[in-house]
């Protein structure tokens, strides 16, 4: 589908492709989730902010291309702010903005969905706003979205980009694409976890690159889910570190748990925080087979 005029039509594509995919057994949490995304989806290209930040959850975690890190307010403040009001006006518009290969996972206390979108923006540029957006290509990127329920409702809590443009020039010294996503599953009881799980996420990448699989530089490819526990002082109970999403590789699953096993122990939980642990979701992806923009 290729104009905003077209967008209920986009967006049941949307729909029904991920149905194609997940329609035997499809739980309603499932079902739910897709609507829930169609409606984002629409109040985003509407420039809708209030009905926006009603989708998305108090605690989001948004990683962008560059492996950006963006809680609530800084994803609003910085990236969809600037632009509400111009899509609302009309002087910016999406000329094509379509997902493919929805794919929706259901784990009880979450939702998973994966896919791809494609859009290509034209108008006035949101942070430029004396210039306009050049003619090309339409871009292409992967997404992964991490749906929970609160107050009876499914919210977005995180999202992972990774942007297969940003990658058309020389390959890496290793040869290989790789990027990671981290979510807080547990009720943060009103504290804010942003800066100790920007602390969690850069020490899990780092003790991940060190142990990096020779065949990830030969291409191998994969994504995978690691779910773990950190209690009060910082340490991950070994028994903990489950692998919830695997990857169908033994080789990446197990970089994936070496990964968040040897990046341990973390620094304390917050003093203000009184649980006795919370529990970490860790997305990593190998070598996604990305789309170039058509």
């Amino acid at each position: 589908m290729r104009t905003v005029n077209g967008l209920h039509m986009l967006l049941l594509s949307a729909i029904l492709c991920a149905a194609v995919q997940t329609a035997t057994g499809q739980s309603s949490a499932k079902a739910e989730v897709l609507a829930a995304l169609a409606e984002l989806d629409k109040a985003f290209v509407a420039g809708d902010e209030t009905k926006v930040a009603e989708f998305i959850s108090e605690d989001y975690f948004h990683t962008d291309f560059s492996g950006k890190i963006q809680d609530k307010q800084a994803w609003l403040n910085e990236y969809y702010r600037p632009m509400a009001p111009l899509l609302k006006s009309g002087k910016t518009q999406l000329a094509t903005y379509d997902r493919s290969d929805v794919v929706v996972r259901d784990f009880g206390d979450r939702v998973v969905v994966t896919g791809k979108v494609t859009l290509k923006f034209f108008g006035v540029n949101p942070w430029n706003p004396n210039a306009t957006y050049p003619p090309g290509p339409a871009r292409t990127y992967r997404f992964t979205q991490v749906w929970i329920k609160r107050g009876g409702a499914w919210k977005l809590a995180e999202v992972h980009n990774a942007n297969p443009a940003e990658q058309s020039g020389p390959s890496t010294p290793t040869g290989s694409q790789v990027a990671a996503g981290i979510q807080l599953l547990t009720d943060s009881k009103g504290v804010d976890f942003n800066d100790y799980l920007r602390r969690v996420y850069l020490q899990v990448k780092k003790s991940w690159f060190v142990n990096m699989p020779a065949a990830v530089s030969l291409g191998q490819q994969g994504q995978n889910v690691i779910q773990f526990r950190i209690i009060k002082d910082g340490t991950i109970p070994d028994d903990t570190v489950k692998l919830v999403l695997a990857s169908g590789k033994e080789v990446l699953d197990n970089a994936s748990l070496r990964a968040v096993r040897n990046a341990a122990p973390f620094a304390n939980l917050p003093e203000q925080y009184s649980g006795p642990f919370i529990e970490l979701s860790f997305t990593f992806f190998y070598n996604l087979p990305f789309s170039n923009p058509q």
